[in-house]
């Protein structure tokens, strides 16, 4: 076997033929003919020739996140309990230990040859990047040329512990360096304390764990690398497979450039020739290719298949199936796009429990701090299918593409779509996937029935121009006025007058786009129809007009709020002592925690204001800031506004909620354009009355806002990175996150599940309740007057805390209660001898999800104020909305019709009305601060009356008045 092993010359150590071309390529420099001085690195085996069994090799795997040392060598130590097995291998990288992400997806020199091709395509006049600190061994890896051995079992008890590790590091966004260098020092840590205590089976547990960040992933059989790489074209956005970037030359593998056609001078075309890859140099003078741009892809289907796996999926799969008809909007379901959508051309679709909707976002969010020139783009997709606590979770949302940073947005997404609608197209003609729906595969379809973004991504997306354009509204074809470079005329809300937009017609304008024989041609038609052609047209079903949605957290908050407050400064309408005033109004609000951040420092920070601060301040807090302050014109106007958005926020809404916002949203634009100008107003504001139109398609504004999105693009950000291969760090972390997401329902079969399982506890206090949106409409509806029917109510939408104190009620107190039980049941006989007197006071409550707080818990005071259905103690038949502060809940137990029923009431304390109530409209309402009725039968409330919280402002001379701020509701429902 002599013949088969090589010598080094310069180490002397000695290989076998393969080992040594690996050897060869990390120590050898081939064009200098030179070997770069080394040391013995030991008769080591390589992995490439160990018996092992290998997995499909993917394009660019294994690009690291790390930064610049190599794995700790205990990892050569590495033994498993249950199978006794070594690891014996070369340093292996964790994400931010080397910077092995600096030299992936590239492709090698033939280094066998010394010719090299007087013709090559790369650029010339360019030095090739140096990465010292790389070596060629990392770059075939990523490649995955190195054969990867089989992930064995391991010790339960350690897979709960290396999992809670990865698990925490997801939760609190740890760098990878953080726990790389926590795990080391673990290991260091066991390994010695193994050596003091003869216990077995601790002393197997220390040998087993993992000496380093890189085996802990391998433990656990994380798959990080479970993407699709594309190489982009930074010119012309074509895609590239990595295999189609090189070339053959002379025995050299050689860089392409873009070979896609584009169009130059009018039918001409000629290829494009845009540079796709750069040259890297790494350790060992070797040479590699590095590509510019990357497109990293994840499949739909398979990321649709891990969610529907998942058993907490399958208990609400047809939840909505259960929900009885209403004309109220409720959800997605009680929309027109999903009842159409039920039975597609005469083949059941959605009523088949294989039927799935989805909705599509893109966004994009910039991942350095201290840069605005730099920004990622995100692809989501949502499952209307799941109800609306459980859809927007992180594990249920599948993130398809991240589209790379370019010198600007690019104008199209036709070749970033393209993966997607291939995809999408094979799941609406149906595909076998695996779910925990049955134990066999079953045939799945799905649809994209939604498309959420702001203005640009869905004008981009579903091939609309921009709202820039003379037809710019992608719903109606309202000219707006203005040439070119002048800003457009937005005014005029004629509705009657406005043409409407349709499926058809968007087709055939968008396929005349394309068909154009020249790029003049395709301008021409695309400025004269408003339309550009979007791959989602493909789709027989896709509807572009309906499916792309007004998005309200972008047009309402984030548009016309933020312009109009911001118009108001420029205009001097608010002067900064005004600013100063508001401030001070802000300050003083007294709000409960809960209901986000309060807006502060307004003078100086409203340019920067989040989407839910803007929301926050137009719901809740600018009337009372702004009231006094601004001209009494321009706040009624103002109020309008806010009045529209109350509504439209709440948790579901009736048909005439949805015919009075539309109302006030008209209202307030025909307001705003009389007095600040037609050249004020904006395209949102069109948009204003195309609102409407969304609401009874897809249902309350709740289902397709994009405040859940933002919040994912903002989390985004606080991953760690090395500043290279953003978008490749991105999907790997994103993956590991998914991994660790679902890590507690697939260790739930594990016998140390009942100890250990409290280690994935979520920590984001999702609340898990028993009641339907069915019972949470008809919960909210007991909070209007002539809503007094408490049949059927089964008491699940009240969480009462663990902690209470028992007490008795005197016979006045048990007259005011009978008064109270005799309006919740009017047609049974009480008396007072059905009571009990012996109640349990409890300090706080929760009602569908919501804290209520009270008096008696100093904590929860905030929460403690609440608006609610005051029936007058002399005429039961007469209602008043009024605040009150709650002074505690209690349970209380009476005999009603034979039977035991246990309700839950409210101990409160009205405040006392102000003579000018109304001063400053419906909307701003006054009262006394410090005031309060005297006790009466309607002190005792059931607690269903109440209709929300509100936050006040303290205000008047002797700063004994308050103006009432409603708080919108917080809805959690099972389905």
């Amino acid at each position: 076997m002599a013949g088969y092993h090589k010598v080094c010359p310069d180490c002397g150590e000695t290989f076998t033929k393969r080992s040594f071309s690996r050897h060869m390529i990390k120590y050898y420099d081939r064009r200098h003919d030179t070997w770069t001085p080394h040391k013995s690195p030991g008769n080591v085996v390589s992995s490439s020739d160990s018996p092992s069994t290998s997995s499909p090799i993917r394009d660019l795997l294994e690009l690291s996140d790390s930064d610049d040392s190599t794995a700790s060598h205990t990892d050569n130590h590495f033994l498993e309990v249950s199978g006794v097995f070594s690891l014996n291998e070369e340093a292996h990288s964790t994400d931010d230990e080397i910077n092995d992400e600096q030299a992936s997806m590239a492709d090698e020199y033939d280094h066998e040859s010394d010719k090299k091709s007087d013709d090559d395509d790369t650029s010339e006049d360019e030095d090739p990047e140096i990465w010292p600190e790389t070596s060629p061994d990392c770059v075939d890896n990523d490649l995955g040329v190195h054969e990867r051995p089989e992930k064995a079992d391991v010790n339960n008890i350690l897979i709960f512990f290396v999992g809670m590790l990865l698990y925490w590091q997801v939760m609190h966004h740890v760098s990878d360096n953080g726990l790389d260098y926590l795990i080391k020092n673990l290991f260091t840590f066991f390994q010695a304390l193994g050596l003091h205590i003869s216990d077995a089976f601790f002393r197997n547990f220390c040998i087993a764990l993992p000496p380093s960040l890189y085996m802990a992933r391998k433990y656990l059989n994380v798959e990080r690398d479970d993407f699709k790489r594309y190489v982009v074209c930074q010119s012309c956005l074509t895609l590239y497979d990595i295999h189609d970037c090189f070339d053959i030359r002379n025995g050299l593998r050689v860089a392409k450039v873009c070979t896609n056609e584009v169009r130059v001078r009018g039918r001409r075309t000629a290829a494009c020739g845009a540079q796709l890859m750069k040259e890297v140099i790494c350790k060992g003078n070797v040479r590699k290719f590095y590509p510019i741009k990357v497109y990293c892809y994840n499949s739909i289907i398979s990321s649709l298949e891990h969610v529907l796996k998942r058993q907490e999926v399958k208990d609400v799969w047809e939840h909505w199936k259960d929900w009885d008809d209403s004309e109220d909007l409720r959800d997605v379901y009680d929309g027109r796009v999903w009842e159409k959508f039920k039975a597609y051309e005469g083949r059941s679709f959605l009523n088949d429990f294989r039927g799935i909707g989805l909705m599509m976002n893109i966004d994009w969010f910039q991942p350095f701090k201290h840069r605005n020139d730099y920004s990622v783009g995100v692809i989501y997709f949502a499952l209307l299918n799941l109800p609306r606590q459980l859809r927007y979770r992180s594990e249920n949302i599948i993130i398809a593409g991240l589209i790379p940073a370019f010198r600007k947005e690019p104008s199209q997404l036709n070749s970033f779509l393209d993966p997607i609608v291939k995809e999408l197209d094979i799941l609406w003609k149906g595909i076998k996937i695996k779910s925990s729906l049955s134990s066999i595969e079953l045939t799945f379809r799905a649809a994209l029935l939604c498309v959420a973004c702001d203005i640009p991504a869905s004008r981009k997306c579903c091939g609309f121009k921009s709202h820039s354009a003379k037809l710019g509204c992608n719903k109606c074809f309202k000219t707006f006025g203005g040439s070119f470079g002048e800003k457009r005329d937005y005014s005029g809300f004629d509705r009657q007058n406005w043409a409407p937009r349709t499926k058809d017609i968007h087709n055939r304008y968008s396929r005349k786009v394309k068909n154009a024989k020249t790029k003049t041609e395709a301008d021409m038609l695309s400025t004269k129809y408003g339309t550009y052609y979007s791959i989602l047209i493909e789709l027989p079903y896709f509807d572009a007009v309906t499916f792309c949605v007004i998005d309200p957290m972008h047009n309402l908050f984030l548009g016309t709020a933020k312009m109009v407050f911001k118009l108001w400064v420029e205009n001097g309408v608010l002067t900064p002592k005004h600013l100063e005033t508001i401030e001070g109004r802000l300050s003083e609000v007294n709000a409960s925690t809960d209901i986000g951040r309060i807006p502060t420092h307004i003078s100086g920070n409203y340019g920067v204001f989040s989407a839910a601060e803007w929301k926050n301040w137009t719901v809740s807090f600018s009337l009372y800031a702004l009231c006094g302050i601004l001209p009494q014109d321009d706040y009624r106007c103002w109020e309008k506004f806010v009045l529209a958005c109350r509504i439209l926020c709440k948790p579901y809404i009736t048909k005439d909620d949805l015919v009075s916002a539309d109302a006030l949203l008209l209202n307030f634009c025909k307001s705003f354009e009389r007095l600040y100008g037609p050249d004020k107003v904006t395209c949102n504001m069109h948009l204003h009355c195309h609102l409407k139109d969304c609401l009874l398609d897809f249902g309350p504004i709740h289902v397709f806002w994009c405040f859940s999105f933002e919040r994912y693009n903002g989390a985004f950000g606080k991953f760690h990175t090395n500043n290279k291969g953003i978008e490749i760090q991105f999907m790997r972390k994103i993956m590991t996150s998914k991994f660790c997401e679902t890590l507690k329902e697939t260790l739930s079969s594990s016998s140390f599940f009942d100890t250990l399982g409290c280690l994935f506890d979520d920590e984001r206090g999702m609340v898990k309740l028993s009641h339907t949106m069915t019972d949470v409409v008809k919960i909210i509806k007991l909070a209007f007057p002539g809503s007094l029917d408490y049949s059927g109510i089964s008491g699940t939408h009240v969480s009462l805390p663990k902690a209470y104190k028992i007490s008795m009620l005197d016979r006045e107190d048990l007259v005011f209660l009978l008064a109270s039980y005799r309006m919740m049941y009017p047609s049974v006989t009480l008396n007072i001898s059905h009571f009990g007197e012996i109640i349990r006071k409890y300090p706080y409550i929760s009602i569908l999800g919501e804290k209520f707080g009270s008096k008696s818990d100093c904590r929860k005071l905030r929460s403690a104020c609440v608006l609610a259905c005051k029936v007058n103690d002399h005429d039961s038949c007469s209602y008043d909305l009024r605040p009150c502060r709650v002074d505690f809940y209690f349970s209380h137990t009476a005999c009603i019709g034979e039977k035991d029923v246990t309700n839950v009431f409210a101990k409160v304390t009205w405040f006392r009305e102000y003579q000018d109530r109304y001063k400053y409209g419906n909307a701003l309402q006054m009262w006394f601060c410090n005031k309060y009725e005297e006790s009466g039968s309607s002190c005792f409330m059931p607690m269903e009356r109440i209709r929300s919280r509100f936050s006040r402002g303290i205000t008047g001379a002797s700063k004994d008045l308050m103006c009432i701020c409603p708080v919108t509701r917080r809805i959690i429902s099972d389905n």
